[in-house]
């Protein structure tokens, strides 16, 4: 599971987050705690912030992408389906 920087900006991962095998999580993005990951999505927050809640679910093959300006935030106890 690859987490990576974006122009030197590493995302921040809460200590009990599950991120399956496959996703990729790049940049300016934050994941509360509970939170999970499912297998090859991408959540890139290269151009302004993400932020998913606590207990939230991305489900398998999703795309988190924003646009300059305007940021995504997922709130508490969501799920982004598949």
């Amino acid at each position: 599971m690859p987490i990576l920087p974006f122009k030197g900006v590493w995302p921040t991962i809460a200590d009990n987050v599950f991120i399956a095998p496959g996703a990729v999580v790049i940049g300016n993005v934050t994941i509360h705690a509970g939170a999970s990951v499912w297998y090859n999505t991408v959540i890139r927050g290269d151009s302004a912030p993400i932020v998913i809640g606590r207990n939230t679910n991305i489900q398998d093959n999703c795309t988190l992408h924003v646009d300059p300006d305007a940021p995504l935030t997922i709130g508490d106890e969501c799920t982004v389906g598949h």
